[in-house]
């Protein structure tokens, strides 16, 4: 008989969970790193994950090796968040690098 899912989620012994809340009826596979994130019910992340500061809602299903906001965009300080902006010299905008936190 299969495993059947439960109102608590189910997390591989490899994953990382930090500050962060899951749904129920939902699992999460091997080296998956979650922080500050909330994951609704019946959700899947296949493993390989890297997600933080998200808010990912019910039925959803992440692939293996996805990576969710890796860092925090400065959004009220810029007209976009296009990689051109922390990148000045690459793309011949000038020579100092913005901050990116």
């Amino acid at each position: 008989m299969k495993k059947r899912l439960t109102l608590v989620a189910e997390v591989h012994p490899s994953a990382r969970v930090v500050d962060s809340t899951l749904g129920a009826y939902r699992a999460m596979g091997k080296d998956f790193d979650i922080t500050q994130t909330t994951i609704g019910d019946y959700s899947y992340c296949a493993g390989d994950n890297d997600i933080i500061h998200g808010e990912i809602g019910k039925f959803v299903s992440v692939a293996s090796n996805a990576r969710i906001n890796p860092g925090q965009h400065p959004t009220h300080t810029r007209v976009t968040q296009s990689r051109m902006t922390y990148r000045l010299a690459v793309y011949g905008f000038g020579e100092d690098e913005a901050e990116f936190f």
